[in-house]
């Protein structure tokens, strides 16, 4: 409502009036301080707030106040004659005016202060107005100043440490002065204000056009300072090495980036530059105006040092970026402006060009269309981080996870080893009707995605219908879901995992979390995998309930009663419910679930231990002493309505013994109406294949294992094997009471099975397990005979009628015990009724062909023929009768009597052998008392009870063989003896002949043999000539001196190589020529004026030494003509001592007929008599003449005759048995019907079946007559010995011609594989010496090249020497210089090739066997020391060759030492020549120790 002109007017006296009337109510003078004058003034109204620093209204004299009122508006105004200091003696004030003002005509209102004054600082003097804040506690400063200087107010401002560390230049800030300045300031005390400046900046070489300054303090906290300024058209890298201090100038990546790089541009252009102590928000910048800092930094300064100005990013054809740079060490953010776009792809390309990313998201957008935020580099991690945010939404999951809001970072390293951009990004999405946040990051080197994320709440319901499944696998689960109301489970806060690959075929998500589990007052933990399988999505769920017992479960969902487990479960823990919608491997990661596999449907999972006390559950108390107390145990089951099952594995196994452990230990509880638990497990037995699954039952209070196993053992006795199977074991396991003994009980068989002829039987066995060869076995065969027997063994016989059918009354027991201390570790036992007798008879496996059957003697005797024939059990005991003894073998069954039998007065223990073809045995005795015999008595009857059973004798007589014999031997040797005595001195002559003529052949052979030597010899010598007058012809001729070049060394060819190709010797010459003067001309015509004398007296000594030679040939050629004469004179002498003993021939042809068969087959052998025998009838042989047949062999014959001679058994049985042998051998003895030379006889002296010429040796040797040459291979010799390296045994280093390489050979194979040691000794001797020549042939190598090395010195030597001497006399053609020159070259040269010979050597060796093969010098050295280890290994050593062998190795350590230094080091030639002595030496202390060879190695 507007009032009128009149009514202002009105208003305006009364107000008037009203002052007049205040002014004349009280007098100030009464009023003693401005708080009460106020007060007076304006009972009602509130004080106003001083700020501190101003004194308080309570001091304020009143002696100076004036106020006046106005339309009802109170000003009362003071001078303060003091000045006042503001924001803690940051700023004095002087001159200050105060004013207070009060509206009455608003109730209840407040007096306003505010006060004017100067503020001088140096040479700045600057209007100060400050106000009372009308919002809040605290007071509002504006000030003006025409100019002042920025360091001089900010460090009085703030702290002047926190000023000069800002990040602007100390110098370049103490010079920056403003013009037209305006301040504005909001403080509340001393240390909690704002102070802004702005201004026209004054800074040298810069186009700077505005300037503001930013200070705040707060209590207790640093102050922070703040500087800004804007540069129009200027050059941002000059200002900016001017603005930019010195401490981030040190910094090598701000140093590079503002002065050494195109990075911000050399061209001039508008920019700002704002350095900052600290973070500063809603700082209005546009109050102060317009301009680049206004506009992009709006109301936020960074801490650090903030550059806006164009950037360029990329190649120079880009545009440049307008970036604010924020550097505040470790990190330099770059900020793009809000007008630009730019791209990641641009960022990142520009940043590291050839860095690449390697794996991003599924479903990311092109990195081109997507735009940065901004970009850093930390540069202590030396790392570029690019963050932009996504517009659209990612499927970062097919099918499963979309992703929106998404911020990303990407992140590389520079000089990363990979060269890759990390990816990471952070965004939202739905999941079970719930907003999760998803985390995604890469792993570059796996080039995998990994995904997490978090949510508040999430329904696993919700969760499976948002991907069209149903987390309940069939109907029997649904129904106990619905019961259970397990579908109406919520996450709360649940954690989501992921990850996706190229290589990763399967899509999934898992999410973990608590939830309220219906029923369950406390927290539940849950998981749910939502995951493709074979192209098809499926979940699967998981409730983990930590405190719930297991009985207690099972009951909520099955309704069974497990009273009986419940004190066995009662310790349960994290008990689990999997619901599965397929078979298939646990994807969770709690650890009761992971690792675990699946079935369809429901699946119990959980942990329980032993109780710690059973009290009075027998079976708890049971299995509580298998199983520990602070032991977990995981079972796991399928959960039925109808009953299931949960199992779970012992992680321990049980000894039950030694060697008897109970192993794959599964624990099996059976949950139905009758609950019941055990323990599934397997023995092992540890000494042979035999296993037994079973269990371990608990149920009546006792641990009770009862086990079966389908294995079969075997045992083996001497007849075969045994085959025991359908083997059981029963027993009870008491608790620290080792078993010993296993009873085991099964079934035995004897025989092979499957071949139908196999004995079956039931058998219990006393089990050993650490030695089950001696478990005793008990059986017993019941209606079996020994047919049976010898079928099931397999023995092809035909066992004799009353043997096959005689059964065992009462059965055959049969024991397999090794530990008898018999022959044999089974026995079979059993009365056999045979021969109308029982015998007690044990049957026993001789092999697997042989039965054989013992029994005992039986009660009475067996009579046989009418009473001559007794058969009693011995000589001594007559009552009772013989013992049956069986032996059973394929086609060969033998069935005797054993005993003792008299027939016709003689009597011996003797055997009766029984056969279906009938029964014989023999008897021993004295027969008329002429001679010992032995009759062999025999029946075609099998033996029975008839004792009138015809027999018949056969015997002979062997007593009187020698007798025979002697008598024919006195007959044959009279008429050989003298035939024998004629010819013995005509022999003896005709050897010696055939001596002497022997001696002259061999004599006339060496003669020749040595004259054809010295023939080749004097041929040689003749060569030798020639050549010498071939050289004296073609020596050097004095040549006119010219200019010339004298040599130094050069390697570069050789014409020696040792054993690797390697250069050794025969170095050319480089020759070095000078411009001026010949001084070795004179030297060299000298030199050949030498070589001609040296040639002709090399001529004249070969002259000589041919002539000598010739000499030597005539006495030669003298010594055969004396040879060849002396054998033809013993050739004369022989063939007179031939004739003379083909003239003796007195013998007549019986004589020598008989000397010739004694010489030829012994007197011993021209008879022998092999039997003289008879037969006849029992009872006919009473009589004592008798037909008798002698069999003997005559003259070494191996035929038999037999010759039919009749007598009497009387004293004239041996004379006439001697004449009638002595005539059959030769008839009419003694008479001389034959005469024949005896010459003859010498070349038929020997058999017929000796006079091959191989079997001729053999047959001398085994007579002594012929010994082994000396030369003959042992066993050791003959042992196939595989060479080491016959290039070692065949080189000669100085005999070797210049050639490209060694030549291929076999043994070069072992420059790539260790040398074998042979096992004999003669082989271990060969190769050790073959080590040592390859060491001595090296290191002679080594010398060899000191010795070329040191000849090539001598030669510079004598050379300089030479030249040095002629010097004088050719100084006018060679000045010195020239000289030093040349001899300083070739001191260099030399000392080089001293240096570098070694090394060049090693290096051209190594080569050499890489390409023959082989892996290097270090391998093969490696080899070559293995090999001497491997020869004295303490093992195989003799023990009295210890001491020696380590005598060898500590010099074979020595050698290998200077072989190091040698092959391994960097040493010179003479320092080489020095460990080669030292090498040679050790060889030669070690080579002749013997421990394998008996002398040394040649």
């Amino acid at each position: 409502m507007k009032l009128s002109s009149s009514l202002r007017v009105i208003l305006g006296l009364i107000s008037l009036s009203l002052v007049c009337q205040a002014e004349d109510d009280f007098d100030k003078e009464d009023i003693s301080s401005a708080e009460h004058l106020l007060q007076k003034i304006v009972p009602l109204g509130s004080m106003p707030s001083m700020p501190d620093g101003f004194p308080s209204l309570s001091e304020l004299k009143t002696d100076k106040f004036e106020y006046s009122t106005n339309k009802g508006k109170v000003t009362v105004t003071a001078d303060l004659e003091d000045p006042v200091s503001l924001l803690g003696q940051a700023m004095t004030l002087n001159d200050v005016k105060m004013t207070f003002k009060y509206d009455k005509n608003r109730p209840e209102g407040k007096w306003q202060f505010n006060a004017e004054g100067k503020w001088k600082q140096g040479n700045m003097t600057a209007k100060v107005k400050i106000e009372e804040s009308k919002i809040g506690d605290h007071h509002t400063m504006v000030a003006a100043a025409d100019r002042l200087n920025v360091y001089d107010v900010a460090s009085e401002l703030s702290e002047k440490k926190s000023v000069e560390h800002a990040g602007m230049n100390v110098d370049t800030l103490k010079e920056l002065f403003l013009t037209d300045v305006e301040m504005y300031s909001v403080f509340k005390g001393n240390d909690d204000y704002v102070f802004m400046i702005s201004g026209d900046p004054l800074l040298s070489d810069t186009h700077s056009t505005d300037c503001k300054v930013f200070i705040h303090k707060t209590p207790g906290k640093k102050s922070v300072f703040s500087v800004l300024l804007e540069f129009k058209h200027d050059l941002p890298s000059r200002a900016l090495i001017k603005l930019v201090s010195d401490d981030l100038f040190k910094i090598p990546f701000i140093n590079h980036l503002i002065a050494k790089t195109r990075v911000f541009r050399k061209s001039r252009t508008n920019f700002g530059f704002v350095a900052s102590t600290g973070d500063v928000d809603k700082l209005p910048l546009k109050s102060f105006g317009d301009g680049i800092l206004a506009d992009e930094l709006q109301a936020h300064i960074s801490k650090g040092l903030t550059l806006l100005l164009p950037f360029r990013l990329g190649s120079e054809e880009r545009k440049p970026v307008k970036v604010a740079v924020v550097v505040n060490p470790p990190l330099v953010k770059f900020i793009t402006s809000r007008h630009e776009q730019v791209s990641v792809e641009q960022t990142l390309k520009a940043l590291s060009p050839s860095s690449r990313i390697r794996v991003l998201p599924n479903g990311f957008p092109d990195l081109s269309s997507v735009n940065i935020d901004h970009f850093s580099y930390n540069i202590h991690q030396e790392t570029f981080t690019v963050h932009a945010k996504l517009s659209d939404t990612v499927a970062v999951i097919p099918g499963l996870l979309n992703v929106s809001e998404t911020d990303v970072t990407f992140r590389h390293r520079v000089g990363d080893e990979f060269n890759t951009w990390s990816f990471e990004g952070h965004g939202v999405s739905e999941l079970g009707g719930a907003k999760a946040n998803i985390t995604l990051k890469t792993e570059e080197e796996t080039k995998v995605v990994f995904i997490t994320g978090k949510a508040e709440k999430m329904s696993v319901k919700l969760l499976a219908q948002q991907y069209g499944l149903s987390f309940i696998p069939d109907a029997e689960s649904d129904a106990i879901v619905q019961n259970s109301q397990m579908s109406d489970f919520d996450f709360i806060q649940p954690k989501i995992k992921s990850a996706t690959s190229d290589k990763q075929k399967n899509r999934y998500i898992h999410i973990s979390g608590l939830g309220n589990f219906p029923g369950v007052d406390k927290a539940t933990e849950a998981e749910a995998v939502v995951y493709e399988d074979k192209g098809k999505l499926k979940t699967s769920v998981g409730f983990i309930f930590p405190k719930i017992p297991m009985p207690f479960i099972i009951e909520a969902l099955t309704g069974y009663d497990v009273d009986k487990l419940k004190k066995l479960l009662r310790n349960s823990f994290n008990t689990s419910l999997v619901l599965s919608l397929d078979d298939d491997d646990s994807l969770f990661e709690n650890p009761t679930l992971s690792g675990l596999s699946f079935e369809r449907g429901i699946s119990m999972v959980g942990l329980f231990r032993m109780p710690g006390e059973c009290r009075h559950d027998k079976m708890c108390k049971a299995a509580k002493s298998m199983l520990e107390s602070d032991q977990w145990y995981r079972i796991q089951g399928l959960v039925k309505r109808d009953g299931f099952n949960l199992a779970g594995m012992v992680n321990r196994n049980y000894v039950l013994g030694n060697g008897l452990v109970l192993r794959d230990n599964m624990l099996q509880l059976t949950i139905n109406d009758d609950s019941s638990f055990d323990v599934q497990s397997k023995l092992t037995f540890p000494k042979e294949q035999l296993s037994f699954a079973g269990n371990i039952n608990f149920d009546n209070g006792s641990v009770e294992l009862s086990m079966k196993s389908e294995d079969a053992i075997y045992r083996s006795h001497n007849g075969g094997y045994l085959t025991f199977d359908q083997l059981s074991l029963n027993t009870e396991i008491m608790n620290s009471v080792p078993l010993q003994k296993l009873p085991l009980t099964g079934r035995m068989t004897l025989g092979k099975s499957g071949s139908g002829h196999e004995i079956t039987a039931p058998c219990s066995i006393s089990y050993q397990a650490m030695q089950p060869d001696y478990s005793r076995v008990e059986s017993k065969l019941s209606e079996v005979t020994m047919y049976h027997v010898a079928e099931a063994m397999g023995i092809n016989a035909t066992l004799p009628f009353p043997l096959a059918y005689a059964p065992f009354v009462g059965g055959l027991e049969v024991i397999y015990d090794p530990a008898m201390k018999t022959k044999t570790n089974l026995t079979m036992r059993g009365k056999l009724h045979i021969f109308d007798r029982h015998f007690d008879s044990a049957v026993e496996m001789n092999n697997s062909d042989h039965i054989h059957l013992t029994s005992s003697y039986t009660k009475s005797p067996f009579v046989l023929s009418d009473g001559f024939i007794v058969v009693q059990e011995s000589k001594e005991i007559s009552k009772s009768g013989p013992r049956l003894d069986v032996s059973i073998a394929p086609f060969d069954v033998k069935v005797k009597l054993v005993g003792f039998a008299r027939v016709l007065g003689t009597g011996s223990p003797t055997e009766i052998k029984i056969s279906d073809s009938g029964t014989e045995f023999p008897v021993q005795g004295n027969l008329f008392d002429i001679s010992s015999t032995g009759l062999y008595v025999s029946s075609p009857e099998v033996l029975g009870n008839s004792e009138a059973s015809s027999f018949q004798a056969y015997g002979c007589l062997p007593g009187i063989h020698d007798k025979v014999l002697s008598a024919v031997d006195t007959l044959i040797k009279a008429a050989a003896t003298e035939a024998d005595n004629f010819i013995h001195q005509a022999t003896d002559n005709l050897k010696e002949a055939k001596n002497y003529y022997r001696k002259a052949t061999k004599n006339e052979e060496y003669y020749r043999q040595k004259l054809d030597e010295e023939e080749n010899i004097l041929n040689e010598r003749n060569r030798e000539v020639w050549l010498a007058e071939q050289r004296y012809n073609s020596s050097c001729k004095l040549n006119q001196c010219t200019k010339s070049c004298i040599g130094c060394p050069d390697w570069n060819r050789c014409c020696t190589r040792d054993v690797f190709g390697s250069c050794v010797e025969c170095p050319s010459w480089n020759k070095c020529c000078y411009k001026t003067g010949d001084p070795v001309c004179v030297a060299s015509n000298h030199g050949c004026d030498h070589i001609r004398r040296v040639a002709s007296g090399n001529l004249e000594d070969a002259r000589d030494i041919y002539f000598d030679q010739k000499r030597r040939v005539n006495n030669v050629t003298q010594s055969v003509f004396d040879a060849e004469f002396s054998k033809g004179k013993t050739k004369a002498v022989l063939d007179a001592a031939g004739k003379a003993l083909s003239l003796i021939d007195r013998d007549s042809t019986i004589g020598i007929e008989a000397s010739k068969s004694i010489k030829h087959v012994g007197l011993e052998n021209v008879l022998k008599i092999q039997s003289i025998c008879f037969q006849a009838p029992v009872d006919s042989l009473a009589t004592s003449c008798i037909n008798m047949s002698v069999n003997a062999s005559v003259m070494g014959s191996d035929e038999v005759k037999t010759l039919p001679f009749h007598a009497c058994l009387n004293k004239e049985l041996v004379p006439r048995m001697a004449r009638f042998l002595a005539n059959y051998l030769f008839p009419d003895i003694g008479s001389s019907k034959q005469k024949r030379s005896l010459i003859n006889e010498e070349k038929n002296s020997l058999p017929d079946s000796v006079r091959g010429e191989g079997k001729l040796t053999t047959f001398l040797r085994r007579r002594g007559l012929v010994r082994r040459t000396r030369d003959a291979e042992t066993a050791d010799e003959r042992e196939n010995i595989e060479p080491f390296w016959d290039l070692i045994q065949q080189h000669d280093p100085l005999k070797e011609v210049k050639k490209g390489a060694p030549p291929s050979h076999p043994s070069m194979g072992n420059l790539k594989r260790k040398w074998k040691i042979p096992a004999t000794k003669t082989g271990k001797c060969k190769i050790y010496h073959q080590l040592l020549d390859i060491c001595r042939d090296m290191m002679k190598t080594v010398k060899k090249m000191y010795g070329t090395y040191m000849y090539e010195r001598y030669l510079f030597a004598k050379e300089k020497d030479h030249f040095t001497r002629k010097l004088k006399r050719v100084t006018k053609q060679l000045e010195i210089s020239g000289v030093k020159k040349w001899e300083k070259k070739c001191d260099e040269a030399l000392k080089h090739q001293e240096t570098i010979s070694v090394k060049a050597w090693v290096k051209a060796m190594d080569s050499r066997i890489t390409s023959l093969g082989g892996e290097g010098v270090e391998r093969f050295l490696g080899n070559l020391f293995r090999a001497f280890d491997g020869l004295f290994e303490s093992s195989s050593l003799p023990p009295k060759a210890a001491g020696k062998a380590v005598t060898i190795m500590q010099r074979v350590r020595q050698i290998k030492a200077a072989f190091n230094q040698i092959f391994m080091k960097d040493i010179t030639l003479g320092r080489a020549n020095y460990h080669a002595d030292r090498v040679l030496y050790d060889i030669a202390e070690i080579a002749n120790i013997k421990i394998y060879c008996h002398k040394k190695k040649k």
